[in-house]
């Protein structure tokens, strides 16, 4: 009956044998404790063991359900151990499987691969294959994941509903959306219809990807009745909070869930933090503590719900409640993750002077870093290390202590990822070691184009994508750009730009504004001004223009498009990694969502995901920008020595009556004025200001206004 749909049914059966277990024969007590083991109740599957042991022999059966709920997963040589006593031999089909089971928790991956193999050996199945699928996917293990998929029919073995997910949830992983359709495709094609997991795993890797529109066509075609398994909501209320949808849209949506996961309570709280209601997010933890003290099926609030709300606490300065949220994490036996640490770390960088670093590194230096260190996939593993030492790369940077700097990089991980690289690149600006910076730029180019090269497309037979992950890059180039301008390295910040943008990688609103001022320190005026002319102003005019401006209106105005109208593209203006991101700096009123009336308050809307777009108002001309132009434009109105001039004529004229050289500005650094290719330009000051009053009327208006609201600040 434990595995017939009747689970209510079969809690009774069981639930009236343990009263008797001593009476019991040996059918009943095997029955008692492979219920016990498949509903985790460890107490129950020891008691049961023991009486089972005092009077019969355990089968294999009994054995494999005992060591299930016992044996030492994290620990494979304990684990080994005990299966030899319990079996006798370690080849034992069951004993291999516990075995594989160890390792994969372990995350050992060649030593999982090699019990994997011995037990298809012997004992080929879909759910041993789906472990190991289930163990790349964690690893972002692509190649060997979709080898062995395609390996399946050798062992005579179909992939099932679960196989499908797994290599789903790894584009997920990886944020390829295109190869994640794909799988999902063949999985319909094979008439495997789709579940809540399925839908919920495609779904996340074009939420993940920050394909919004995919998204919402994707919501609007789940079945009804899937729509409210949490696992679905789950996706798309992370969604909301990456789009920063308002807190209360998020909170009438969770209301709504007659049982919360606790990644759904994580999503919740963590809604109202990036909104800095923190006293919501305080009080969601304790309906979360009520809720599971008066269930034991509702989840307990974990390392995860602490360190959301600490982060809160931490990040609006709120001292106290933050130390009191730590010591009750310590009092209930939470023990704190890296990312907790991590965030503990980052507050010392608030602290004046080089006190901050030096109690930082002695925070990280008294921790017991082993738990951190063994616990979880290897991937996990390597966060921990990363978010507990990569704060300690930029405290070291920006304190000029570059030699530690470089240490805590090889602590913070053994191959140092694009985030690592990013913060060092960071320190070697501040330091105004370009070289350095440009060395480490080569690396993180190359780390960026392997981590979004396609290659699982071709084995999955689906077309590939055209798309490299769009934000990769952004921050890194941002850096870049800003310490080759410093040098005046003017080819340099060419050919960067030119270089991410052939390897298909995208553009956010401040990179333009990073290139747009680089060009402008280096001598390339003319492109400056065009950059803003003609990438941020028509982008910014087109968002002032909605009645609301984070609402991404189309054609149709807020309704959906129709199938043939072709889709805005968006364009990500941040990258969707969880760490540094400004959702917080990003709030609406729940009034501000224009969408359909028609729905019930709390239920999800697609519109949201198909318009929603408050970052959107990041696509304007930076203060920085205006700044940087109007230093270009006053420094040759200087060189001009202040003559008046006409917004008619020509350039050829002023060229003619001054006679044509070449123009630095001294300013920045005595860079030449450059042409349309990039050369040095035998031109007039005078020259310069006619083409950029003639083709950048616009910016040169924005750039008067804010030289005068400047002035105004100064004589105020």
């Amino acid at each position: 009956m434990t595995a017939a749909a009747d689970h209510d049914g079969a809690a009774r059966v069981v639930q009236h044998l343990q009263t008797d277990l001593a009476s019991l024969p040996h059918s009943a007590l095997s029955a008692v404790l492979e219920h016990a083991s498949r509903n985790f109740d460890v107490l129950e599957v020891r008691r049961t063991w023991s009486v089972l042991t005092k009077r019969f022999d355990p089968t294999s059966r009994d054995k494999t359900n005992f060591l299930r709920r016992t044996l030492e997963l994290h620990n494979p040589e304990v684990a080994d151990t005990q299966l030899r006593q319990f079996f006798g031999w370690v080849d034992h089909p069951d004993a291999l499987s516990l075995l594989l089971t160890a390792h994969i928790a372990a995350n050992d991956i060649p030593s999982a691969r090699d019990v994997f193999d011995k037990l298809m050996a012997v004992r080929p199945s879909v759910t041993i294959v789906n472990k190991m699928l289930g163990m790349y996917a964690a690893n972002v293990n692509a190649d060997p994941a979709v080898e062995l998929f395609d390996g399946m029919a050798d062992f005579g073995l179909t992939p099932n509903i679960a196989s499908y997910t797994s290599l789903i949830a790894l584009f997920a992983n990886t944020r390829d959306a295109e190869n994640a359709r794909n799988v999902f495709g063949l999985m319909e094609d094979s008439g495997i219809r789709p579940d809540a997991s399925a839908y919920s795993a495609v779904l996340n890797a074009e939420v993940e990807a920050g394909e919004w529109l995919e998204a919402a066509k994707r919501w609007d075609g789940i079945p009804n009745h899937l729509q409210n398994v949490p696992d679905v909501v789950s996706v798309i209320l992370k969604a909301y909070i990456l789009l920063s949808i308002p807190t209360q849209r998020v909170i009438e949506i969770f209301r709504r869930i007659e049982r919360p996961t606790s990644y759904l309570w994580s999503l919740a709280m963590q809604s109202a933090v990036d909104n800095d209601e923190i006293p919501l997010a305080y009080q969601l933890l304790s309906e979360m503590d009520d809720a599971a003290a008066a269930s034991s099926r509702a989840p307990q609030p974990s390392v995860y719900h602490f360190s959301i709300l600490l982060h809160g606490y931490m990040r609006t300065g709120r001292r106290r409640e933050a130390r009191e949220t730590y010591d009750d994490m310590l009092e209930r036996g939470i023990i704190p993750s890296s990312v907790t640490y991590g965030m503990i770390m980052g507050a010392f960088k608030k602290i004046e002077g080089s006190s901050g670093l030096e109690q930082a590194t002695q925070f990280a230096e008294s921790l017991d870093t082993t738990a951190w260190h063994i616990r979880g996939a290897a991937r996990g593993r390597a966060a921990a290390r990363e978010n507990m030492y990569g704060p300690l790369v930029s405290m070291s940077g920006a304190s000029g202590q570059l030699g530690r700097a470089e240490e805590y990089l090889e602590l913070a991980a053994e191959e140092p990822t694009l985030p690592l690289y990013t913060r060092l690149m960071d320190a070697y600006r501040q330091a105004g070691r370009t070289d350095s910076v440009m060395a480490i730029w080569e690396k993180a180019f190359e780390l960026a184009c392997v981590t979004s090269r396609q290659t699982a497309s071709d084995l999955l037979g689906g077309k590939p994508t055209s798309r490299a992950r769009d934000n990769l890059l952004c921050m890194p180039l941002s850096i870049v750009l800003d310490a080759l301008a410093s040098a005046g390295r003017y080819l340099d910040v060419r050919r960067v730009w030119d270089s991410v943008q052939k390897a298909g990688f995208g553009f956010d609103a401040q990179n333009y504004n990073h290139y747009a001022t680089a060009l402008a320190r280096t001598g390339d005026v003319d492109r400056a001004f065009s950059i803003v002319e003609n990438i941020l102003l028509p982008r910014w005019e087109e968002i002032k223009k909605r009645r609301v401006v984070a609402m991404r209106e189309t054609a149709f105005g807020l309704l959906p498009p129709p199938e043939e109208a072709p889709a805005v593209e968006d364009v990500p203006t941040s990258p969707p990694a969880r760490t540094n991101n400004r959702r917080h700096e990003e709030r609406y009123s729940v009034g501000a969502l224009l969408t359909d009336p028609s729905r019930a308050r709390g239920s999800i809307d697609s519109g949201v995901l198909r318009h929603w777009r408050p970052s959107d108002v990041l696509w304007r001309p930076s203060l920085l920008t205006l700044s940087v132009l109007e230093h270009a434009y006053s420094q040759l109105q200087d060189l001009n020595r202040g003559a008046w001039m006409a917004l008619g004529g020509s350039e050829e004229d002023a060229d003619a009556e001054e006679g044509a050289g070449e123009v630095a500005l001294p300013r920045f650094g005595g860079a030449p004025i450059r042409d349309v290719d990039g050369e040095v330009k035998k031109t007039t000051p005078r020259a310069v200001l006619f083409r950029l009053n003639r083709k950048y009327t616009k910016v040169v208006a924005l750039v008067m206004f804010h030289r005068r609201q400047r002035s105004a600040k100064k004589s105020s």
